[in-house]
């Protein structure tokens, strides 16, 4: 995955394009996988292994004599810096009217399911064929809603942009080990590799039998327990959305009436579960600086994560049992579950309009709590009968949402850690209906026992140390030289100094200058002293400028010092760049503390036009960085002092070369 604010310039790619020949050339199935790995990482899972995957794809095919369809393989170069490959095959006219369908292949870790993480849309003719041809189905429509906000895109984003329909599968498990030296043959898991054959076998094959999919509305889908999919429309999930909280609304108040129910005690009950969401999400915010004080913010998933997850539901559960006992009389078991019922029905409207891919995970449980409250009504059972429908609803809301509250702790670790303390009390909250069967004196101990164990585990957390060797520290070393100052420096891009420096290198944190230099988004958090080399400077010409009201039109070579320049950086003060053009096509510069960033990759020694339209009639400051792989041979040996648990990630160790210009 590439971060969408690089852009190629004039890089050299080498990809491999292979067709199996098939009795309908036109239009065409393809399989598609980079194989190209960052510098500091082998690549075993990203990507050599959708490669491997789609040559085992291509034999079983081929032994099936010959296909009703062409399938070509698209083995793309340049994918982790800018999808480059991707972007020279979109480009090829005669490539995209014979193509049909894109089947990509990627991966995020180094285990765990393959998941259908991103589709084109509309989507629901390919969810079709997804749905009839896989046997063991991972997929969500939160999954894509959820990717589609990270920083990052993938081949299939250059393909679908150019026309082409597509779906995306990855595994995401074993993140500790994404983009470093570990991502090697030795952690790969042999279970995932054949879980991606699997789908990306079995969906190819049924495109070829049924032909490719047609798709006409984007779809809200979901798997049950990776047996089953279920799909329907946006424009459905909305409508039954509007029409079981309707039909919600007349079965509590039918409910109340019957069991003679008081509307205030239903309403503390409610605040109730605010009480303890609040409380929860509050926990999760406390604990984003505690995180930090203990250098895990930078590495989402540390070593402790079993022990942090655990302080993190204990927690959640102790907030709702905190809350449950501030309204004493107002919670018993049927008020509290027609709360419950209430809050379901808040969740599902206002994601029904902001978020509809998730949906499903309210209108699922309020189907149950809809049913099993029709039938409660219709036998005239007791009122204890109720805790039937409120366990039906337990069950299945642990269903839907535990699989997927597990994907996000993959995904995003505790890079956010209030947003992993709210998934916590979700989980949790339709186990409260059953705290309101236990006594007031048991409900406060069931919260002073929980916030206890919250306690402890976050205590434990803070003892044991937070990197180890299967969730090493991610550290890269860069020599840094400041050729408008004519100083030099070493960085490091580490949230603590391994060990291994003490003593060794003198790093002080580098509190008055967190300009990104790492890639586009790293700051450094660390630096030394170093003696000046001479390295070659970027430069920066104006060629022309034009003023147009409040705004100014300016146009400039950037060109790099050194021929071997991974990457060129380009930086204005935030919020005064309007538009941004390399070589006459557009970028999106990536706001990063107080500045605009965008990348050139691979700018080649002729360098690139950039046009720049910019507010203000001021002189704009700009900084350039130019990026090589790895140190200058005098520094090279420094990396033998990150030993212990610290790894290179990304882009690895670098050599940066800046200059300041004002346009």
């Amino acid at each position: 995955m590439a971060p969408r604010c690089l852009i190629e310039a004039r890089s050299v790619v080498e990809n491999v394009v292979a067709e199996i020949p098939g009795r309908e050339r036109t239009p065409a199935v393809a399989l598609a996988s980079h194989y190209d790995s960052v510098p500091a990482g082998p690549g075993a899972a990203d990507d050599t292994i959708g490669a491997a995957v789609m040559i085992e794809v291509a034999r079983a095919l081929r032994s099936q004599g010959t296909l009703a369809r062409s399938v070509w393989l698209l083995f793309t170069d340049g994918e982790e810096m800018g999808l480059l490959g991707a972007r020279v095959l979109a480009r090829d006219p005669e490539l995209r009217e014979r193509l049909g369908l894109i089947v990509n292949l990627e991966a995020r870790g180094t285990a765990g399911a393959s998941l259908l993480f991103e589709t084109s849309t509309p989507n629901d003719g390919l969810l079709r064929a997804y749905a009839r041809s896989v046997e063991r189905p991972v997929t969500s429509s939160v999954f894509y809603a959820a990717y589609r906000e990270l920083p990052n895109d993938t081949d299939l984003s250059v393909f679908v942009r150019a026309g082409l329909p597509g779906v995306n599968f990855a595994f995401i498990e074993g993140a500790t080990r994404y983009h470093t030296p570990e991502d090697d043959v030795a952690h790969l898991s042999l279970e995932s590799v054949q879980h991606h054959g699997e789908q990306a076998l079995a969906f190819v094959r049924d495109v070829l039998t049924h032909g490719i999919p047609r798709s006409e509305h984007p779809s809200v889908f979901f798997d049950v327990l990776g047996r089953w999919l279920v799909q329907f429309s946006l424009t459905k999930a909305r409508t039954l959305t509007v029409a079981v909280v309707a039909l919600s609304l007349v079965l509590i108040g039918v409910l109340v009436r019957r069991l003679r129910l008081s509307w205030l005690r239903i309403g503390g009950s409610f605040a109730a579960y605010v009480v303890g969401f609040a409380l929860a999400v509050a926990f999760g915010l406390a604990l984003d600086p505690a995180l930090y004080r203990l250098h895990v913010a930078h590495q989402p998933w540390p070593a402790t994560t079993p022990v942090l997850l655990a302080a993190l539901y204990a927690g959640a559960f102790a907030a709702f049992a905190f809350g449950t006992s501030l309204f004493r009389g107002a919670f018993e078991p049927a008020c509290a579950f027609v709360a419950e019922w209430g809050a379901l029905l808040v969740f599902a409207l206002a994601t029904a309009w902001l978020l509809p891919e998730a949906v499903f995970l309210w209108l699922v449980p309020l189907l149950v709590a809809v049913i099993g409250t029709v039938g409660f009504l219709v036998s005239r059972a007791p009122a204890s009968a109720l805790a039937i429908v409120a366990l039906g609803v337990l069950v299945v809301a642990t269903v839907l949402w535990v699989p997927h509250a597990a994907l996000t702790v993959h995904a995003f670790g505790f890079a956010l850690p209030a947003l992993a303390a709210g998934i916590a009390a979700l989980v949790l909250f339709p186990l409260v209906p059953f705290v309101a069967h236990l006594g007031e004196r048991t409900r406060r101990i069931v919260a002073l026992g929980c916030g206890a164990a919250c306690v402890a585990f976050s205590l434990l957390g803070s003892l044991l140390p937070a990197h180890s060797a299967g969730a090493p520290q991610r550290a890269n070393i860069g020599y840094h030289v400041d050729a408008t100052r004519g100083a030099a420096r070493l960085l490091l891009d580490a949230p603590s100094v391994p060990p291994g420096f003490h003593g060794n290198v003198a790093f002080t944190r580098n509190a008055d200058d967190r300009y990104p230099w790492f890639g586009i988004i790293q700051p450094a958090f660390f630096r030394a002293p170093a003696d000046r080399l001479e390295q070659p400077v970027p430069s920066i010409r104006e060629l022309s400028r034009e003023s147009r009201a409040s705004e100014r039109v300016i146009e400039i070579a950037l060109a790099p010092g050194s021929d071997d320049a991974l990457s060129l950086v380009l930086g204005a003060p935030r919020g005064a760049l309007l538009e941004a053009f390399v070589e006459g096509e557009r970028v999106v510069p990536l706001d990063v503390a107080d500045w605009s960033l965008f990348g050139v990759v691979s700018p080649g020694a002729a360098g690139v036009r950039v046009r720049l339209r910019v507010r203000g009639e001021e002189p704009l400051p700009v900084r350039v960085v130019e990026h090589r792989s790895g140190l200058p041979p005098r520094y090279r040996a420094l990396s033998v002092f990150r030993n212990g648990p610290a790894t290179q990630s990304q882009l690895g160790d670098l050599t940066m070369v800046s200059t300041d210009v004002r346009l």
